[in-house]
């Protein structure tokens, strides 16, 4: 009988709480009451050593409560006389109660998540606060929508298994904004190719929020990425290993930490590829239809950076035809959407070719200042020249190469005047190696100057060819500079008239102009030079009768006027630097004797060359 009331209790003793509940583990602070379970045991003949480890003693009190300030695990020795001595052993773990711990995501909605991260507690207990609870395990999450407006605070109650110990810890968060729709800018093709990339332009991203990335392909999407708590509210996306050739859409996905499916997606947006093919001067483009077209509002073509053409919505080539062979274009298509979003092609160029012969181009001439010919070459439509080759005629001899050079404007440095009138023609070659016919014939004016023996000036000059309608002629008197000095309307080509002596050197040029009003040319400039003429008196009388009262030089000299009067004696007795201010006879205020003196003249003429005379003159009265 006895051996049977061992056996139905083989633990020989047992631990309590302060309520008398069994346990198998205890709480450190927690008061635990060990007690034999075998019937008719005496509690003055049962002693306990709590902790092995410091060695088994057993005093004589029969003290049987205990509570342990240390987690570990603790063997408890029991010695107990049942009419006969035992001595008996259990071993306990004795944990420690710290805040559970967890976290608390706020989601959409008015949603939490609760994971429980702990690793000390077996068992949790979630207190939502709004008569909610779940018991939950290490490891475990679960997810809780509050009613609006109330506050999301969560309390979670961690328990041990075999332990009647808890500890409770508790947080509140604060709910989401309700979430806004994410914003797909633009897209643009960066890098081509089957492999290329695309950038994407996303704004309103808010920070609480996750976003998911797909691309769209018939009705399916593909998960491109998921874009967590952006920090900024605008993200520069690469997506990567694209075949660019081709139109890829892709939309935007708004959810939270929770996996919320929030109904908050913006429409697609999609790649624009775009291609340019050179034609017979001419570059053709061509892409595909907008795939998105209800968000569509026009295609606008970018030639180098510059906006070439705004087109419909429902086009999708155009040729350029307004290009230079030989040049290389670069082309840019944006699809402009609603909303002023874009999707934006790669650059794609095109060397523009022919098998054309360009348009022969326009020459003018003129003559410059300093009289040679300055040609001006202008190509027809958009041709560039590569080349020009100009040739030169005179009268009327065959034309023969000049310079070959690739500005449009020469000078011919040997633009004689004296062998007959100057005709200048020029053909060039452009980028794509194909020559034009030869240009128009030009031809500048070309003036020649008689002047008689009685002052009377003869002019005569050539017509200009070269403009394409008439011809209106200006005969202009211009100075040392060029400056215009007079200009008359002349017809013919001769023009007569008396020369004015102010000046001894005059310069003569026809100024010949077109319709248009750019279409001017200047005949080469003459130089019409005069002759100093001047004479002095061999005898004066400065008598106040109002004749011959002064001695002064008579006639016109251009410069560097000196008179000097001399006595007989050599000495000077006037000297004037002025023409207009001759001897009045007198010496220092009175009347010189009378009789004979001698004058000195030096001067310099308009073409510098010097004048020097001498002679003798009477002073009577």
């Amino acid at each position: 009988m006895l051996w049977a009331q061992v056996n139905s209790c083989p633990e020989k003793f047992k631990a309590y709480n302060a309520a008398g509940q069994e346990v198998t583990q205890f709480c450190v602070g927690q008061p635990i009451r060990f007690k034999s379970c075998l019937p008719n045991t005496q509690p003055d003949k049962e002693y306990y050593d709590f902790d092995k480890s410091n060695n088994v003693s057993f005093s004589t009190d029969t003290t049987k409560i205990f509570t342990y300030n240390r987690a570990g695990t603790y063997t408890i020795t029991q010695l107990i006389n049942t009419g006969q001595i035992f001595q008996n052993e259990r071993t306990f773990v004795v944990v420690d109660t710290p805040p559970p711990v967890f976290t608390v995501t706020a989601c959409a909605q008015n949603q939490v998540r609760v994971t429980i991260i702990d690793s000390n507690y077996n068992n949790f207990l979630v207190d939502f606060g709004d008569g909610t609870k779940q018991n939950l395990i290490r490891g475990a999450s679960i997810s809780h929508q509050y009613s609006p407006g109330t506050a999301l605070k969560v309390v979670v109650i961690g328990s041990y298994t075999g332990a009647t110990c808890t500890r409770q810890a508790e947080t509140t968060v604060q709910p989401l904004p309700a979430p806004a729709a994410p914003v797909l800018e633009s897209i643009r093709i960066t890098t081509p190719g089957t492999a290329g990339t695309l950038a994407l332009s996303i704004k309103n991203l808010q920070p609480e929020y996750f976003y998911i990335l797909e691309r769209v392909v018939g009705s399916s999407t593909t998960l491109i990425d998921t874009l967590k708590n952006p920090a900024n509210t605008t993200l520069n996306y690469t997506i990567k290993d694209i075949n660019t050739a081709n139109p890829a859409c892709f939309r935007l996905r708004t959810t939270d930490r929770c996996g919320s499916n929030l109904n908050v997606t913006l429409a697609n947006i999609c790649s624009q590829p775009l291609t340019a093919t050179p034609g017979n001067n001419q570059v053709v483009l061509s892409w595909p239809f907008y795939r998105e077209g209800g968000n569509l509002e026009n295609y606008k073509v970018y030639r180098n950076g510059t906006l070439l053409q705004t087109l419909p919505a429902n086009i999708t080539t155009y040729t350029d035809t307004d290009v230079v062979c030989g040049t290389n274009y670069c082309y840019q298509l944006t699809a402009a959407l609603k909303s002023n979003f874009s999707s934006v092609s790669i650059e794609s160029c095109a060397l523009v070719t022919t098998t054309n012969a360009p348009q022969a181009g326009f020459l003018s001439s003129t003559f410059t200042p300093n009289n040679q010919v300055e040609l001006n070459f202008k190509p027809a439509g958009n041709n560039l020249p590569k080349t020009i080759t100009y040739q030169k005629s005179q009268n009327n001899s065959p034309f023969t190469n000049l310079a070959t050079s690739d500005k449009t404007t020469l000078t011919d440095a040997n633009s004689s005047t004296n062998n007959g009138q100057l005709c200048y023609q020029a053909f060039f070659e452009d980028n794509c190696g194909k020559a034009s016919a030869a240009s128009n014939t030009t031809c500048p004016v070309l003036i020649q100057s008689t002047l008689n023996h009685d002052g009377t000036l003869n002019l005569n000059w050539t017509d200009y060819l070269g403009f394409a309608g008439p011809v209106q002629y200006f005969l202009e008197q211009v100075d040392t500079n060029g400056s215009v000095l007079s200009s008359s309307p002349v017809t013919g080509n001769t023009f007569s008239q008396k020369m004015n002596t102010t000046n001894q050197r005059q310069y003569f040029r026809i100024k010949a102009t077109g319709v248009n009003p750019t279409e001017i040319s200047f005949s080469n400039t003459v130089l019409v030079q005069l002759e100093s003429k001047f004479a002095l008196p061999t005898a004066f009388s400065p008598n106040g009768d109002g004749l011959n009262d002064r001695f002064e030089v008579k006639g016109q000299i251009y410069g560097n006027f000196r008179l000097q009067i001399l006595n007989r004696w050599g000495q000077i007795i006037f000297e004037s630097t002025n023409q207009q201010q001759g001897w009045d006879g007198k010496i220092k205020g009175q009347d010189a004797p009378v009789g004979v003196y001698v004058y000195s003249l030096t001067a310099t003429d308009g073409t510098g060359k010097n004048i020097t005379q001498t002679g003798t003159l009477t002073l009577v009265k």
